[in-house]
């Protein structure tokens, strides 16, 4: 930052890898070295998350901890910070290090406002309660979409489900969920510009018989030329005025501009097409109209059955709180003198993170405060408002975020603008890289300057166009980067779908050994292809309706060659499942969870409605492996290794259902109903709908520089050679720059030796003489070693047996239970020594004196039972007709007093609980059976 010099109102354009940070901390901390009296209450910090929020806290309390330390020496830590303050702020570093003692112990005494928008909207709320009709107790939750839809279609009278109705299917609403969100955009939108509606008040009237009249006439003349061909003939065919409205002669200015009436004498109906097309303007006009009418009484039962979910949950949705904050503070006018009374404290100073992706009523219920702070309507001299944010980076248009208005505050009076010119993350040729290819995109574009030397890229095109040849491009990256001995951990794959995940990592763990893989994003576990498959399959055996046997067959990659779905006669949705994967040998953690969803219910209808009311997440994948995460999911991270993957399949469009017109100062003035080649009869709407597409495009360019943006050290990126999501950026067919190697390995190894760390502690005597810090030193102790593994050992022992015993190895291989050993236990033993454990014990579980035991009765393991107040868990029960045997795996010395007493109160328990006789036995871990009496 030592280019940007501080202003008290400053616009800072921070791209990727640029430290902003860094640079909203050193702006934090100067504000507190200014103020002879420095109150962190009025400093106001926003960002998007808590992990964000927290970063900057930490940033800041560790810079003031290192700028108040007293040593004869200036740290090389310590100097970073001094001499950062010192260029921006110019204040002397003796100042600094005189008052930084004190700042620290104020900062740390009081309640920093650091916080994302949503805290602050949840404190404002809190505070003003009464005023806006919310209980003081609410809680957040998150609402299921099905069940406030039924609040809301049982709210509904006949009148209002006929119009309903009629909406679904002019508007082709296939799906619940489309009304949904159409009525979510339109609830947001009516608090952020709330005239819009009301404006909304009669019917637009069109004549269709003019319509017809006039498009007949058209049409007579073309088919009585002498001169038409059969497309001219054919083209002004049509049966209504929606096929009318489709046909490209109705596109054109005039007539003759159409290539098949060219040779025509068509002059004299140029007034009637003008006339045609006006009426087809009103026609949309009117279309438009209907459906605001209808959909303004919609939502006022929508809004009702939002409340009636309120007082049902005692709770408050995330966005309800933002919008009862925005009715509160943008309608009912509070004062501000009154809010920062309720506040605590008056906000003099606000500094905002990720600009870019605030939305409209988010800045609209900060704006007040900003305009106070800017225009100087303050009793406070020292103000600021500093905001942080990069145009290029914002990908989050779909959620309601508006880069235009980074540009328009930084536009606004007083507002100064910088930039952060170096790139402190990626390497020099990825920096090039960036530079070379988006500057032509992006205009004007500010090229960064690398601060690291070295670094690789690499554009690889795939063979063909199918998926299989960008997996394998994959595949042959990932191979060429474990060779160099680069870690798993350090490679990072980013796709553009959440359905793209899960076939990259199923195709990378089937052709390489050894590879684990963290799938990331919000994967949906039934978005797993073994799990549609499963799903598909259970809703055939239930509605016997063929298109899902075929789904079924097609996901689990069989031919139709067995009827065995048919031949399944069991309703208990459970047995169904195991049996298909066993037959089909679906076995991945996703179809093990389904499994597992499955067993509480008796039948598949109620299976299936549990799975349509309920959202599942994936199931835990490995802790340490490749990561596959999407691109949306990528940002504000990153990785030495980075392959971006092209998009698999093709491009899917979702069109909006609502497009807003807004003026300069980012209010919607008009509101466009999206209809179907509307956009050649309505100037207007067509300006409108090229400025939405605008931002959806230049979107899809922001979401290639931050999935690019992201390496640190090697750069891939794999692209289909034909309708590429990189084909904006013209990247040539071959391209590689600089030399890949492991820049992990060229550091210096630490020792695992003591190192000592200084926490500190602020006493409070609460009203009387406040004491000095005390500081107290931890001492963090080196990794365990091979020698210190004797606790670890034995539950590494009690996991194999359970997983050996309680899933008698139908669902899972060793192999499996090796891995999921591994994840919790390779921090203490290798992968082999894991191995040669699961043999050792699979080996004894085999043997005819361990089987003749479990052939006593039925065989139960992790048996949970509550006792007097507490929760036992016992390892193994055998159930027979007249005893009850107890076992419980111990690794340690079998004859321990304590082992010995925790079997016998087991016993008491079991006797108690069966009302039978029992036994109790230690299995040690050479498996020998002592009954303890």
């Amino acid at each position: 930052m030592s280019d940007v010099l501080y202003s008290p109102f400053l616009a800072l354009q921070a791209s990727a890898g640029s430290g902003k940070t860094f640079s909203l901390s050193l702006h934090y901390l100067l504000l507190l070295f200014q103020e002879k009296h420095p109150n962190p209450h009025e400093i106001l910090a926003l960002t998007f998350t808590k992990k964000a929020a927290c970063e900057m806290q930490q940033k800041i309390t560790h810079a003031l901890h290192i700028l108040s330390t007293n040593s004869h020496d200036i740290s090389q830590e310590q100097n970073i910070y001094l001499e950062g303050l010192c260029a921006y702020g110019n204040i002397s570093k003796g100042a600094i290090l005189k008052r930084a003692p004190n700042i620290y112990r104020i900062f740390l005494a009081s309640k920093p406002k650091i916080m994302t928008f949503d805290s602050l909207f949840f404190s404002i709320l809190k505070k003003f309660c009464w005023y806006a009709h919310v209980p003081y107790d609410f809680e957040i939750q998150n609402s299921d979409e099905l069940f406030l839809l039924e609040i809301f279609l049982n709210s509904l009278s006949m009148q209002q489900k006929e119009i309903l109705l009629s909406l679904c299917y002019s508007e082709r609403w296939y799906h619940i969920e489309d009304l949904y969100h159409f009525l979510e955009d339109l609830l947001e939108k009516n608090y952020e510009s709330p005239m819009i509606l009301k404006q909304i008040k009669e019917k637009h009237n069109y004549d269709e018989v003019k319509i017809i009249q006039y498009a007949t006439a058209i049409q007579e003349a073309v088919l009585n030329d002498k001169n038409a061909s059969q497309s001219a003939k054919k083209a002004v065919v049509f049966t209504n005025i929606a096929d009318l409205c489709s046909k490209t002669w109705m596109h054109k200015l005039k007539l003759k501009d159409f290539q098949y009436f060219k040779k025509l004498c068509l002059e004299n109906y140029e007034h009637t097409f003008t006339l045609l097309k006006e009426e087809i303007y009103n026609y949309y006009l009117h279309s438009e109209n209907n459906i605001f009418l209808h959909s303004a009484s919609l939502l006022k039962t929508f809004i009702k059955s939002l409340h009636v979910w309120h007082k049902q949950h005692h709770a408050l949705r995330i966005k309800d709180v933002m919008l009862r904050t925005h009715e509160l503070l943008c309608t009912k006018n509070i004062d501000t003198d009154f809010l920062y009374f309720r506040l605590d404290s008056k906000i003099t100073h606000i500094l905002i993170d990720e600009f870019q992706d605030t939305n409209i009523l988010q800045y609209q219920i900060l704006e007040p405060i900003i305009n106070e702070i800017i225009s100087g309507y303050t009793r406070k001299e020292n103000r600021s408002f500093f905001m942080v944010g990069d145009t290029k980076q914002s990908i989050y248009y779909f959620r309601g975020s508006n880069p235009r208005l980074f540009e328009y505050v930084s536009g606004m009076e007083n507002i100064d603008k910088a930039s952060l010119r170096y790139n402190w993350r990626s390497r020099e040729e990825i920096v090039f890289f960036v530079n070379l290819f988006f500057k032509n995109v992006y205009i004007p574009f500010i090229e960064q300057l690398p601060k690291k030397n070295g670094g690789y890229v690499e554009v690889v095109n795939a063979d063909e166009a199918g998926e299989e040849y960008l997996q394998q491009a994959i595949t042959s990256i990932v191979a060429k980067l474990l060779n160099i001995g680069i870690a798993q951990e350090d490679i990072a794959i980013l796709a553009f779908k959440n359905s793209d995940i899960i076939k990259i990592a199923d195709f990378l763990q089937n052709s390489l050994d050894g590879i684990m893989v963290v799938k990331e994003g919000s994967i949906s576990l039934l978005d797993h292809i073994e799990v549609k498959a499963l799903r598909y399959a259970l809703c055939y055996i239930y509605k016997k309706q063929n298109i899902d046997k075929i789904r079924f067959f097609a996901l689990a990659n069989q031919h139709e060659k067995t009827d065995f779905l048919d031949d399944i006669h069991t309703n208990n949705p459970a047995e169904i499942v195991r049996d298909i994967m066993r037959a089909f040998e679906l076995t991945s953690d996703a179809a093990k969870k389904f499994l597992a969803l499955a067993l509480p219910h008796r039948n598949i209808e109620s299976f299936l409605e549990y799975l349509e009311r309920n959202s599942h997440n994936q199931p835990e994948e490995n802790i340490k492996g490749i990561r596959i995460l999407t691109l949306h999911s990528s940002k504000g991270l990153e990785f030495p290794h980075v392959i971006v993957v092209d998009r698999i399949g093709g491009q899917r469009y979702e069109s909006d259902k609502i497009i807003f017109r807004y003026d300069e100062h980012i209010q919607a003035q008009q509101m466009f109903a999206v209809k179907k080649n509307r956009e050649y009869f309505d100037e207007a709407y067509k300006v409108a709908k090229q400025k939405n597409k605008t931002y959806q495009d230049n979107e899809s360019v922001n979401l290639l520089y931050v999935a690019c943006t992201r390496a640190k050290d090697s750069l891939f990126i794999v692209k289909k050679n034909v309708h590429s999501s990189f084909d904006i950026l013209n990247l040539p067919h071959f391209y590689k720059k600089g030399v890949l190697q492991n820049y992990i390995q060229a550091k210096e190894t630490l020792k695992p030796e003591e190192k000592e760390f200084q926490r500190v502690f602020l006493y409070e005597d609460f009203g009387k003489t406040r004491k000095q810090f005390a500081i107290q030193k931890d001492i963090i102790m080196p990794q365990r070693d091979v020698f210190n593994k004797f606790k670890e050992r034995g539950e590494l022992f009690h996991f194999i047996l359970e997983h050996l015993l309680k899933y008698q190895r139908n669902l899972f291989s060793l192999k499996d239970i090796a891995q999921m050993a591994y994840n919790r236990f390779g921090h203490f033993f290798y992968i082999h020594e894991i191995y040669e454990m699961i043999e050792q014990c699979n080996q004894n579980v085999k043997s005819k004196s361990f089987l003749d035991f479990l052939s006593k009765g039925k065989v139960e393991c992790e048996v949970s039972f509550l006792h007097e107040g507490s929760l036992y868990r016992i390892d193994l029960l055998v159930i027979a007709q007249d005893c009850i045997y107890i076992v419980d795996y111990k690794s340690g010395n079998p004859s321990k007093k304590e082992y010995i007493k925790q079997i016998q109160n087991y016993k008491k328990i079991v006797s108690n609980h069966y009302q039978k006789q029992s036994k109790g036995y230690i299995i040690t871990f050479d498996f020998t059976f002592i009954e303890i009496e």
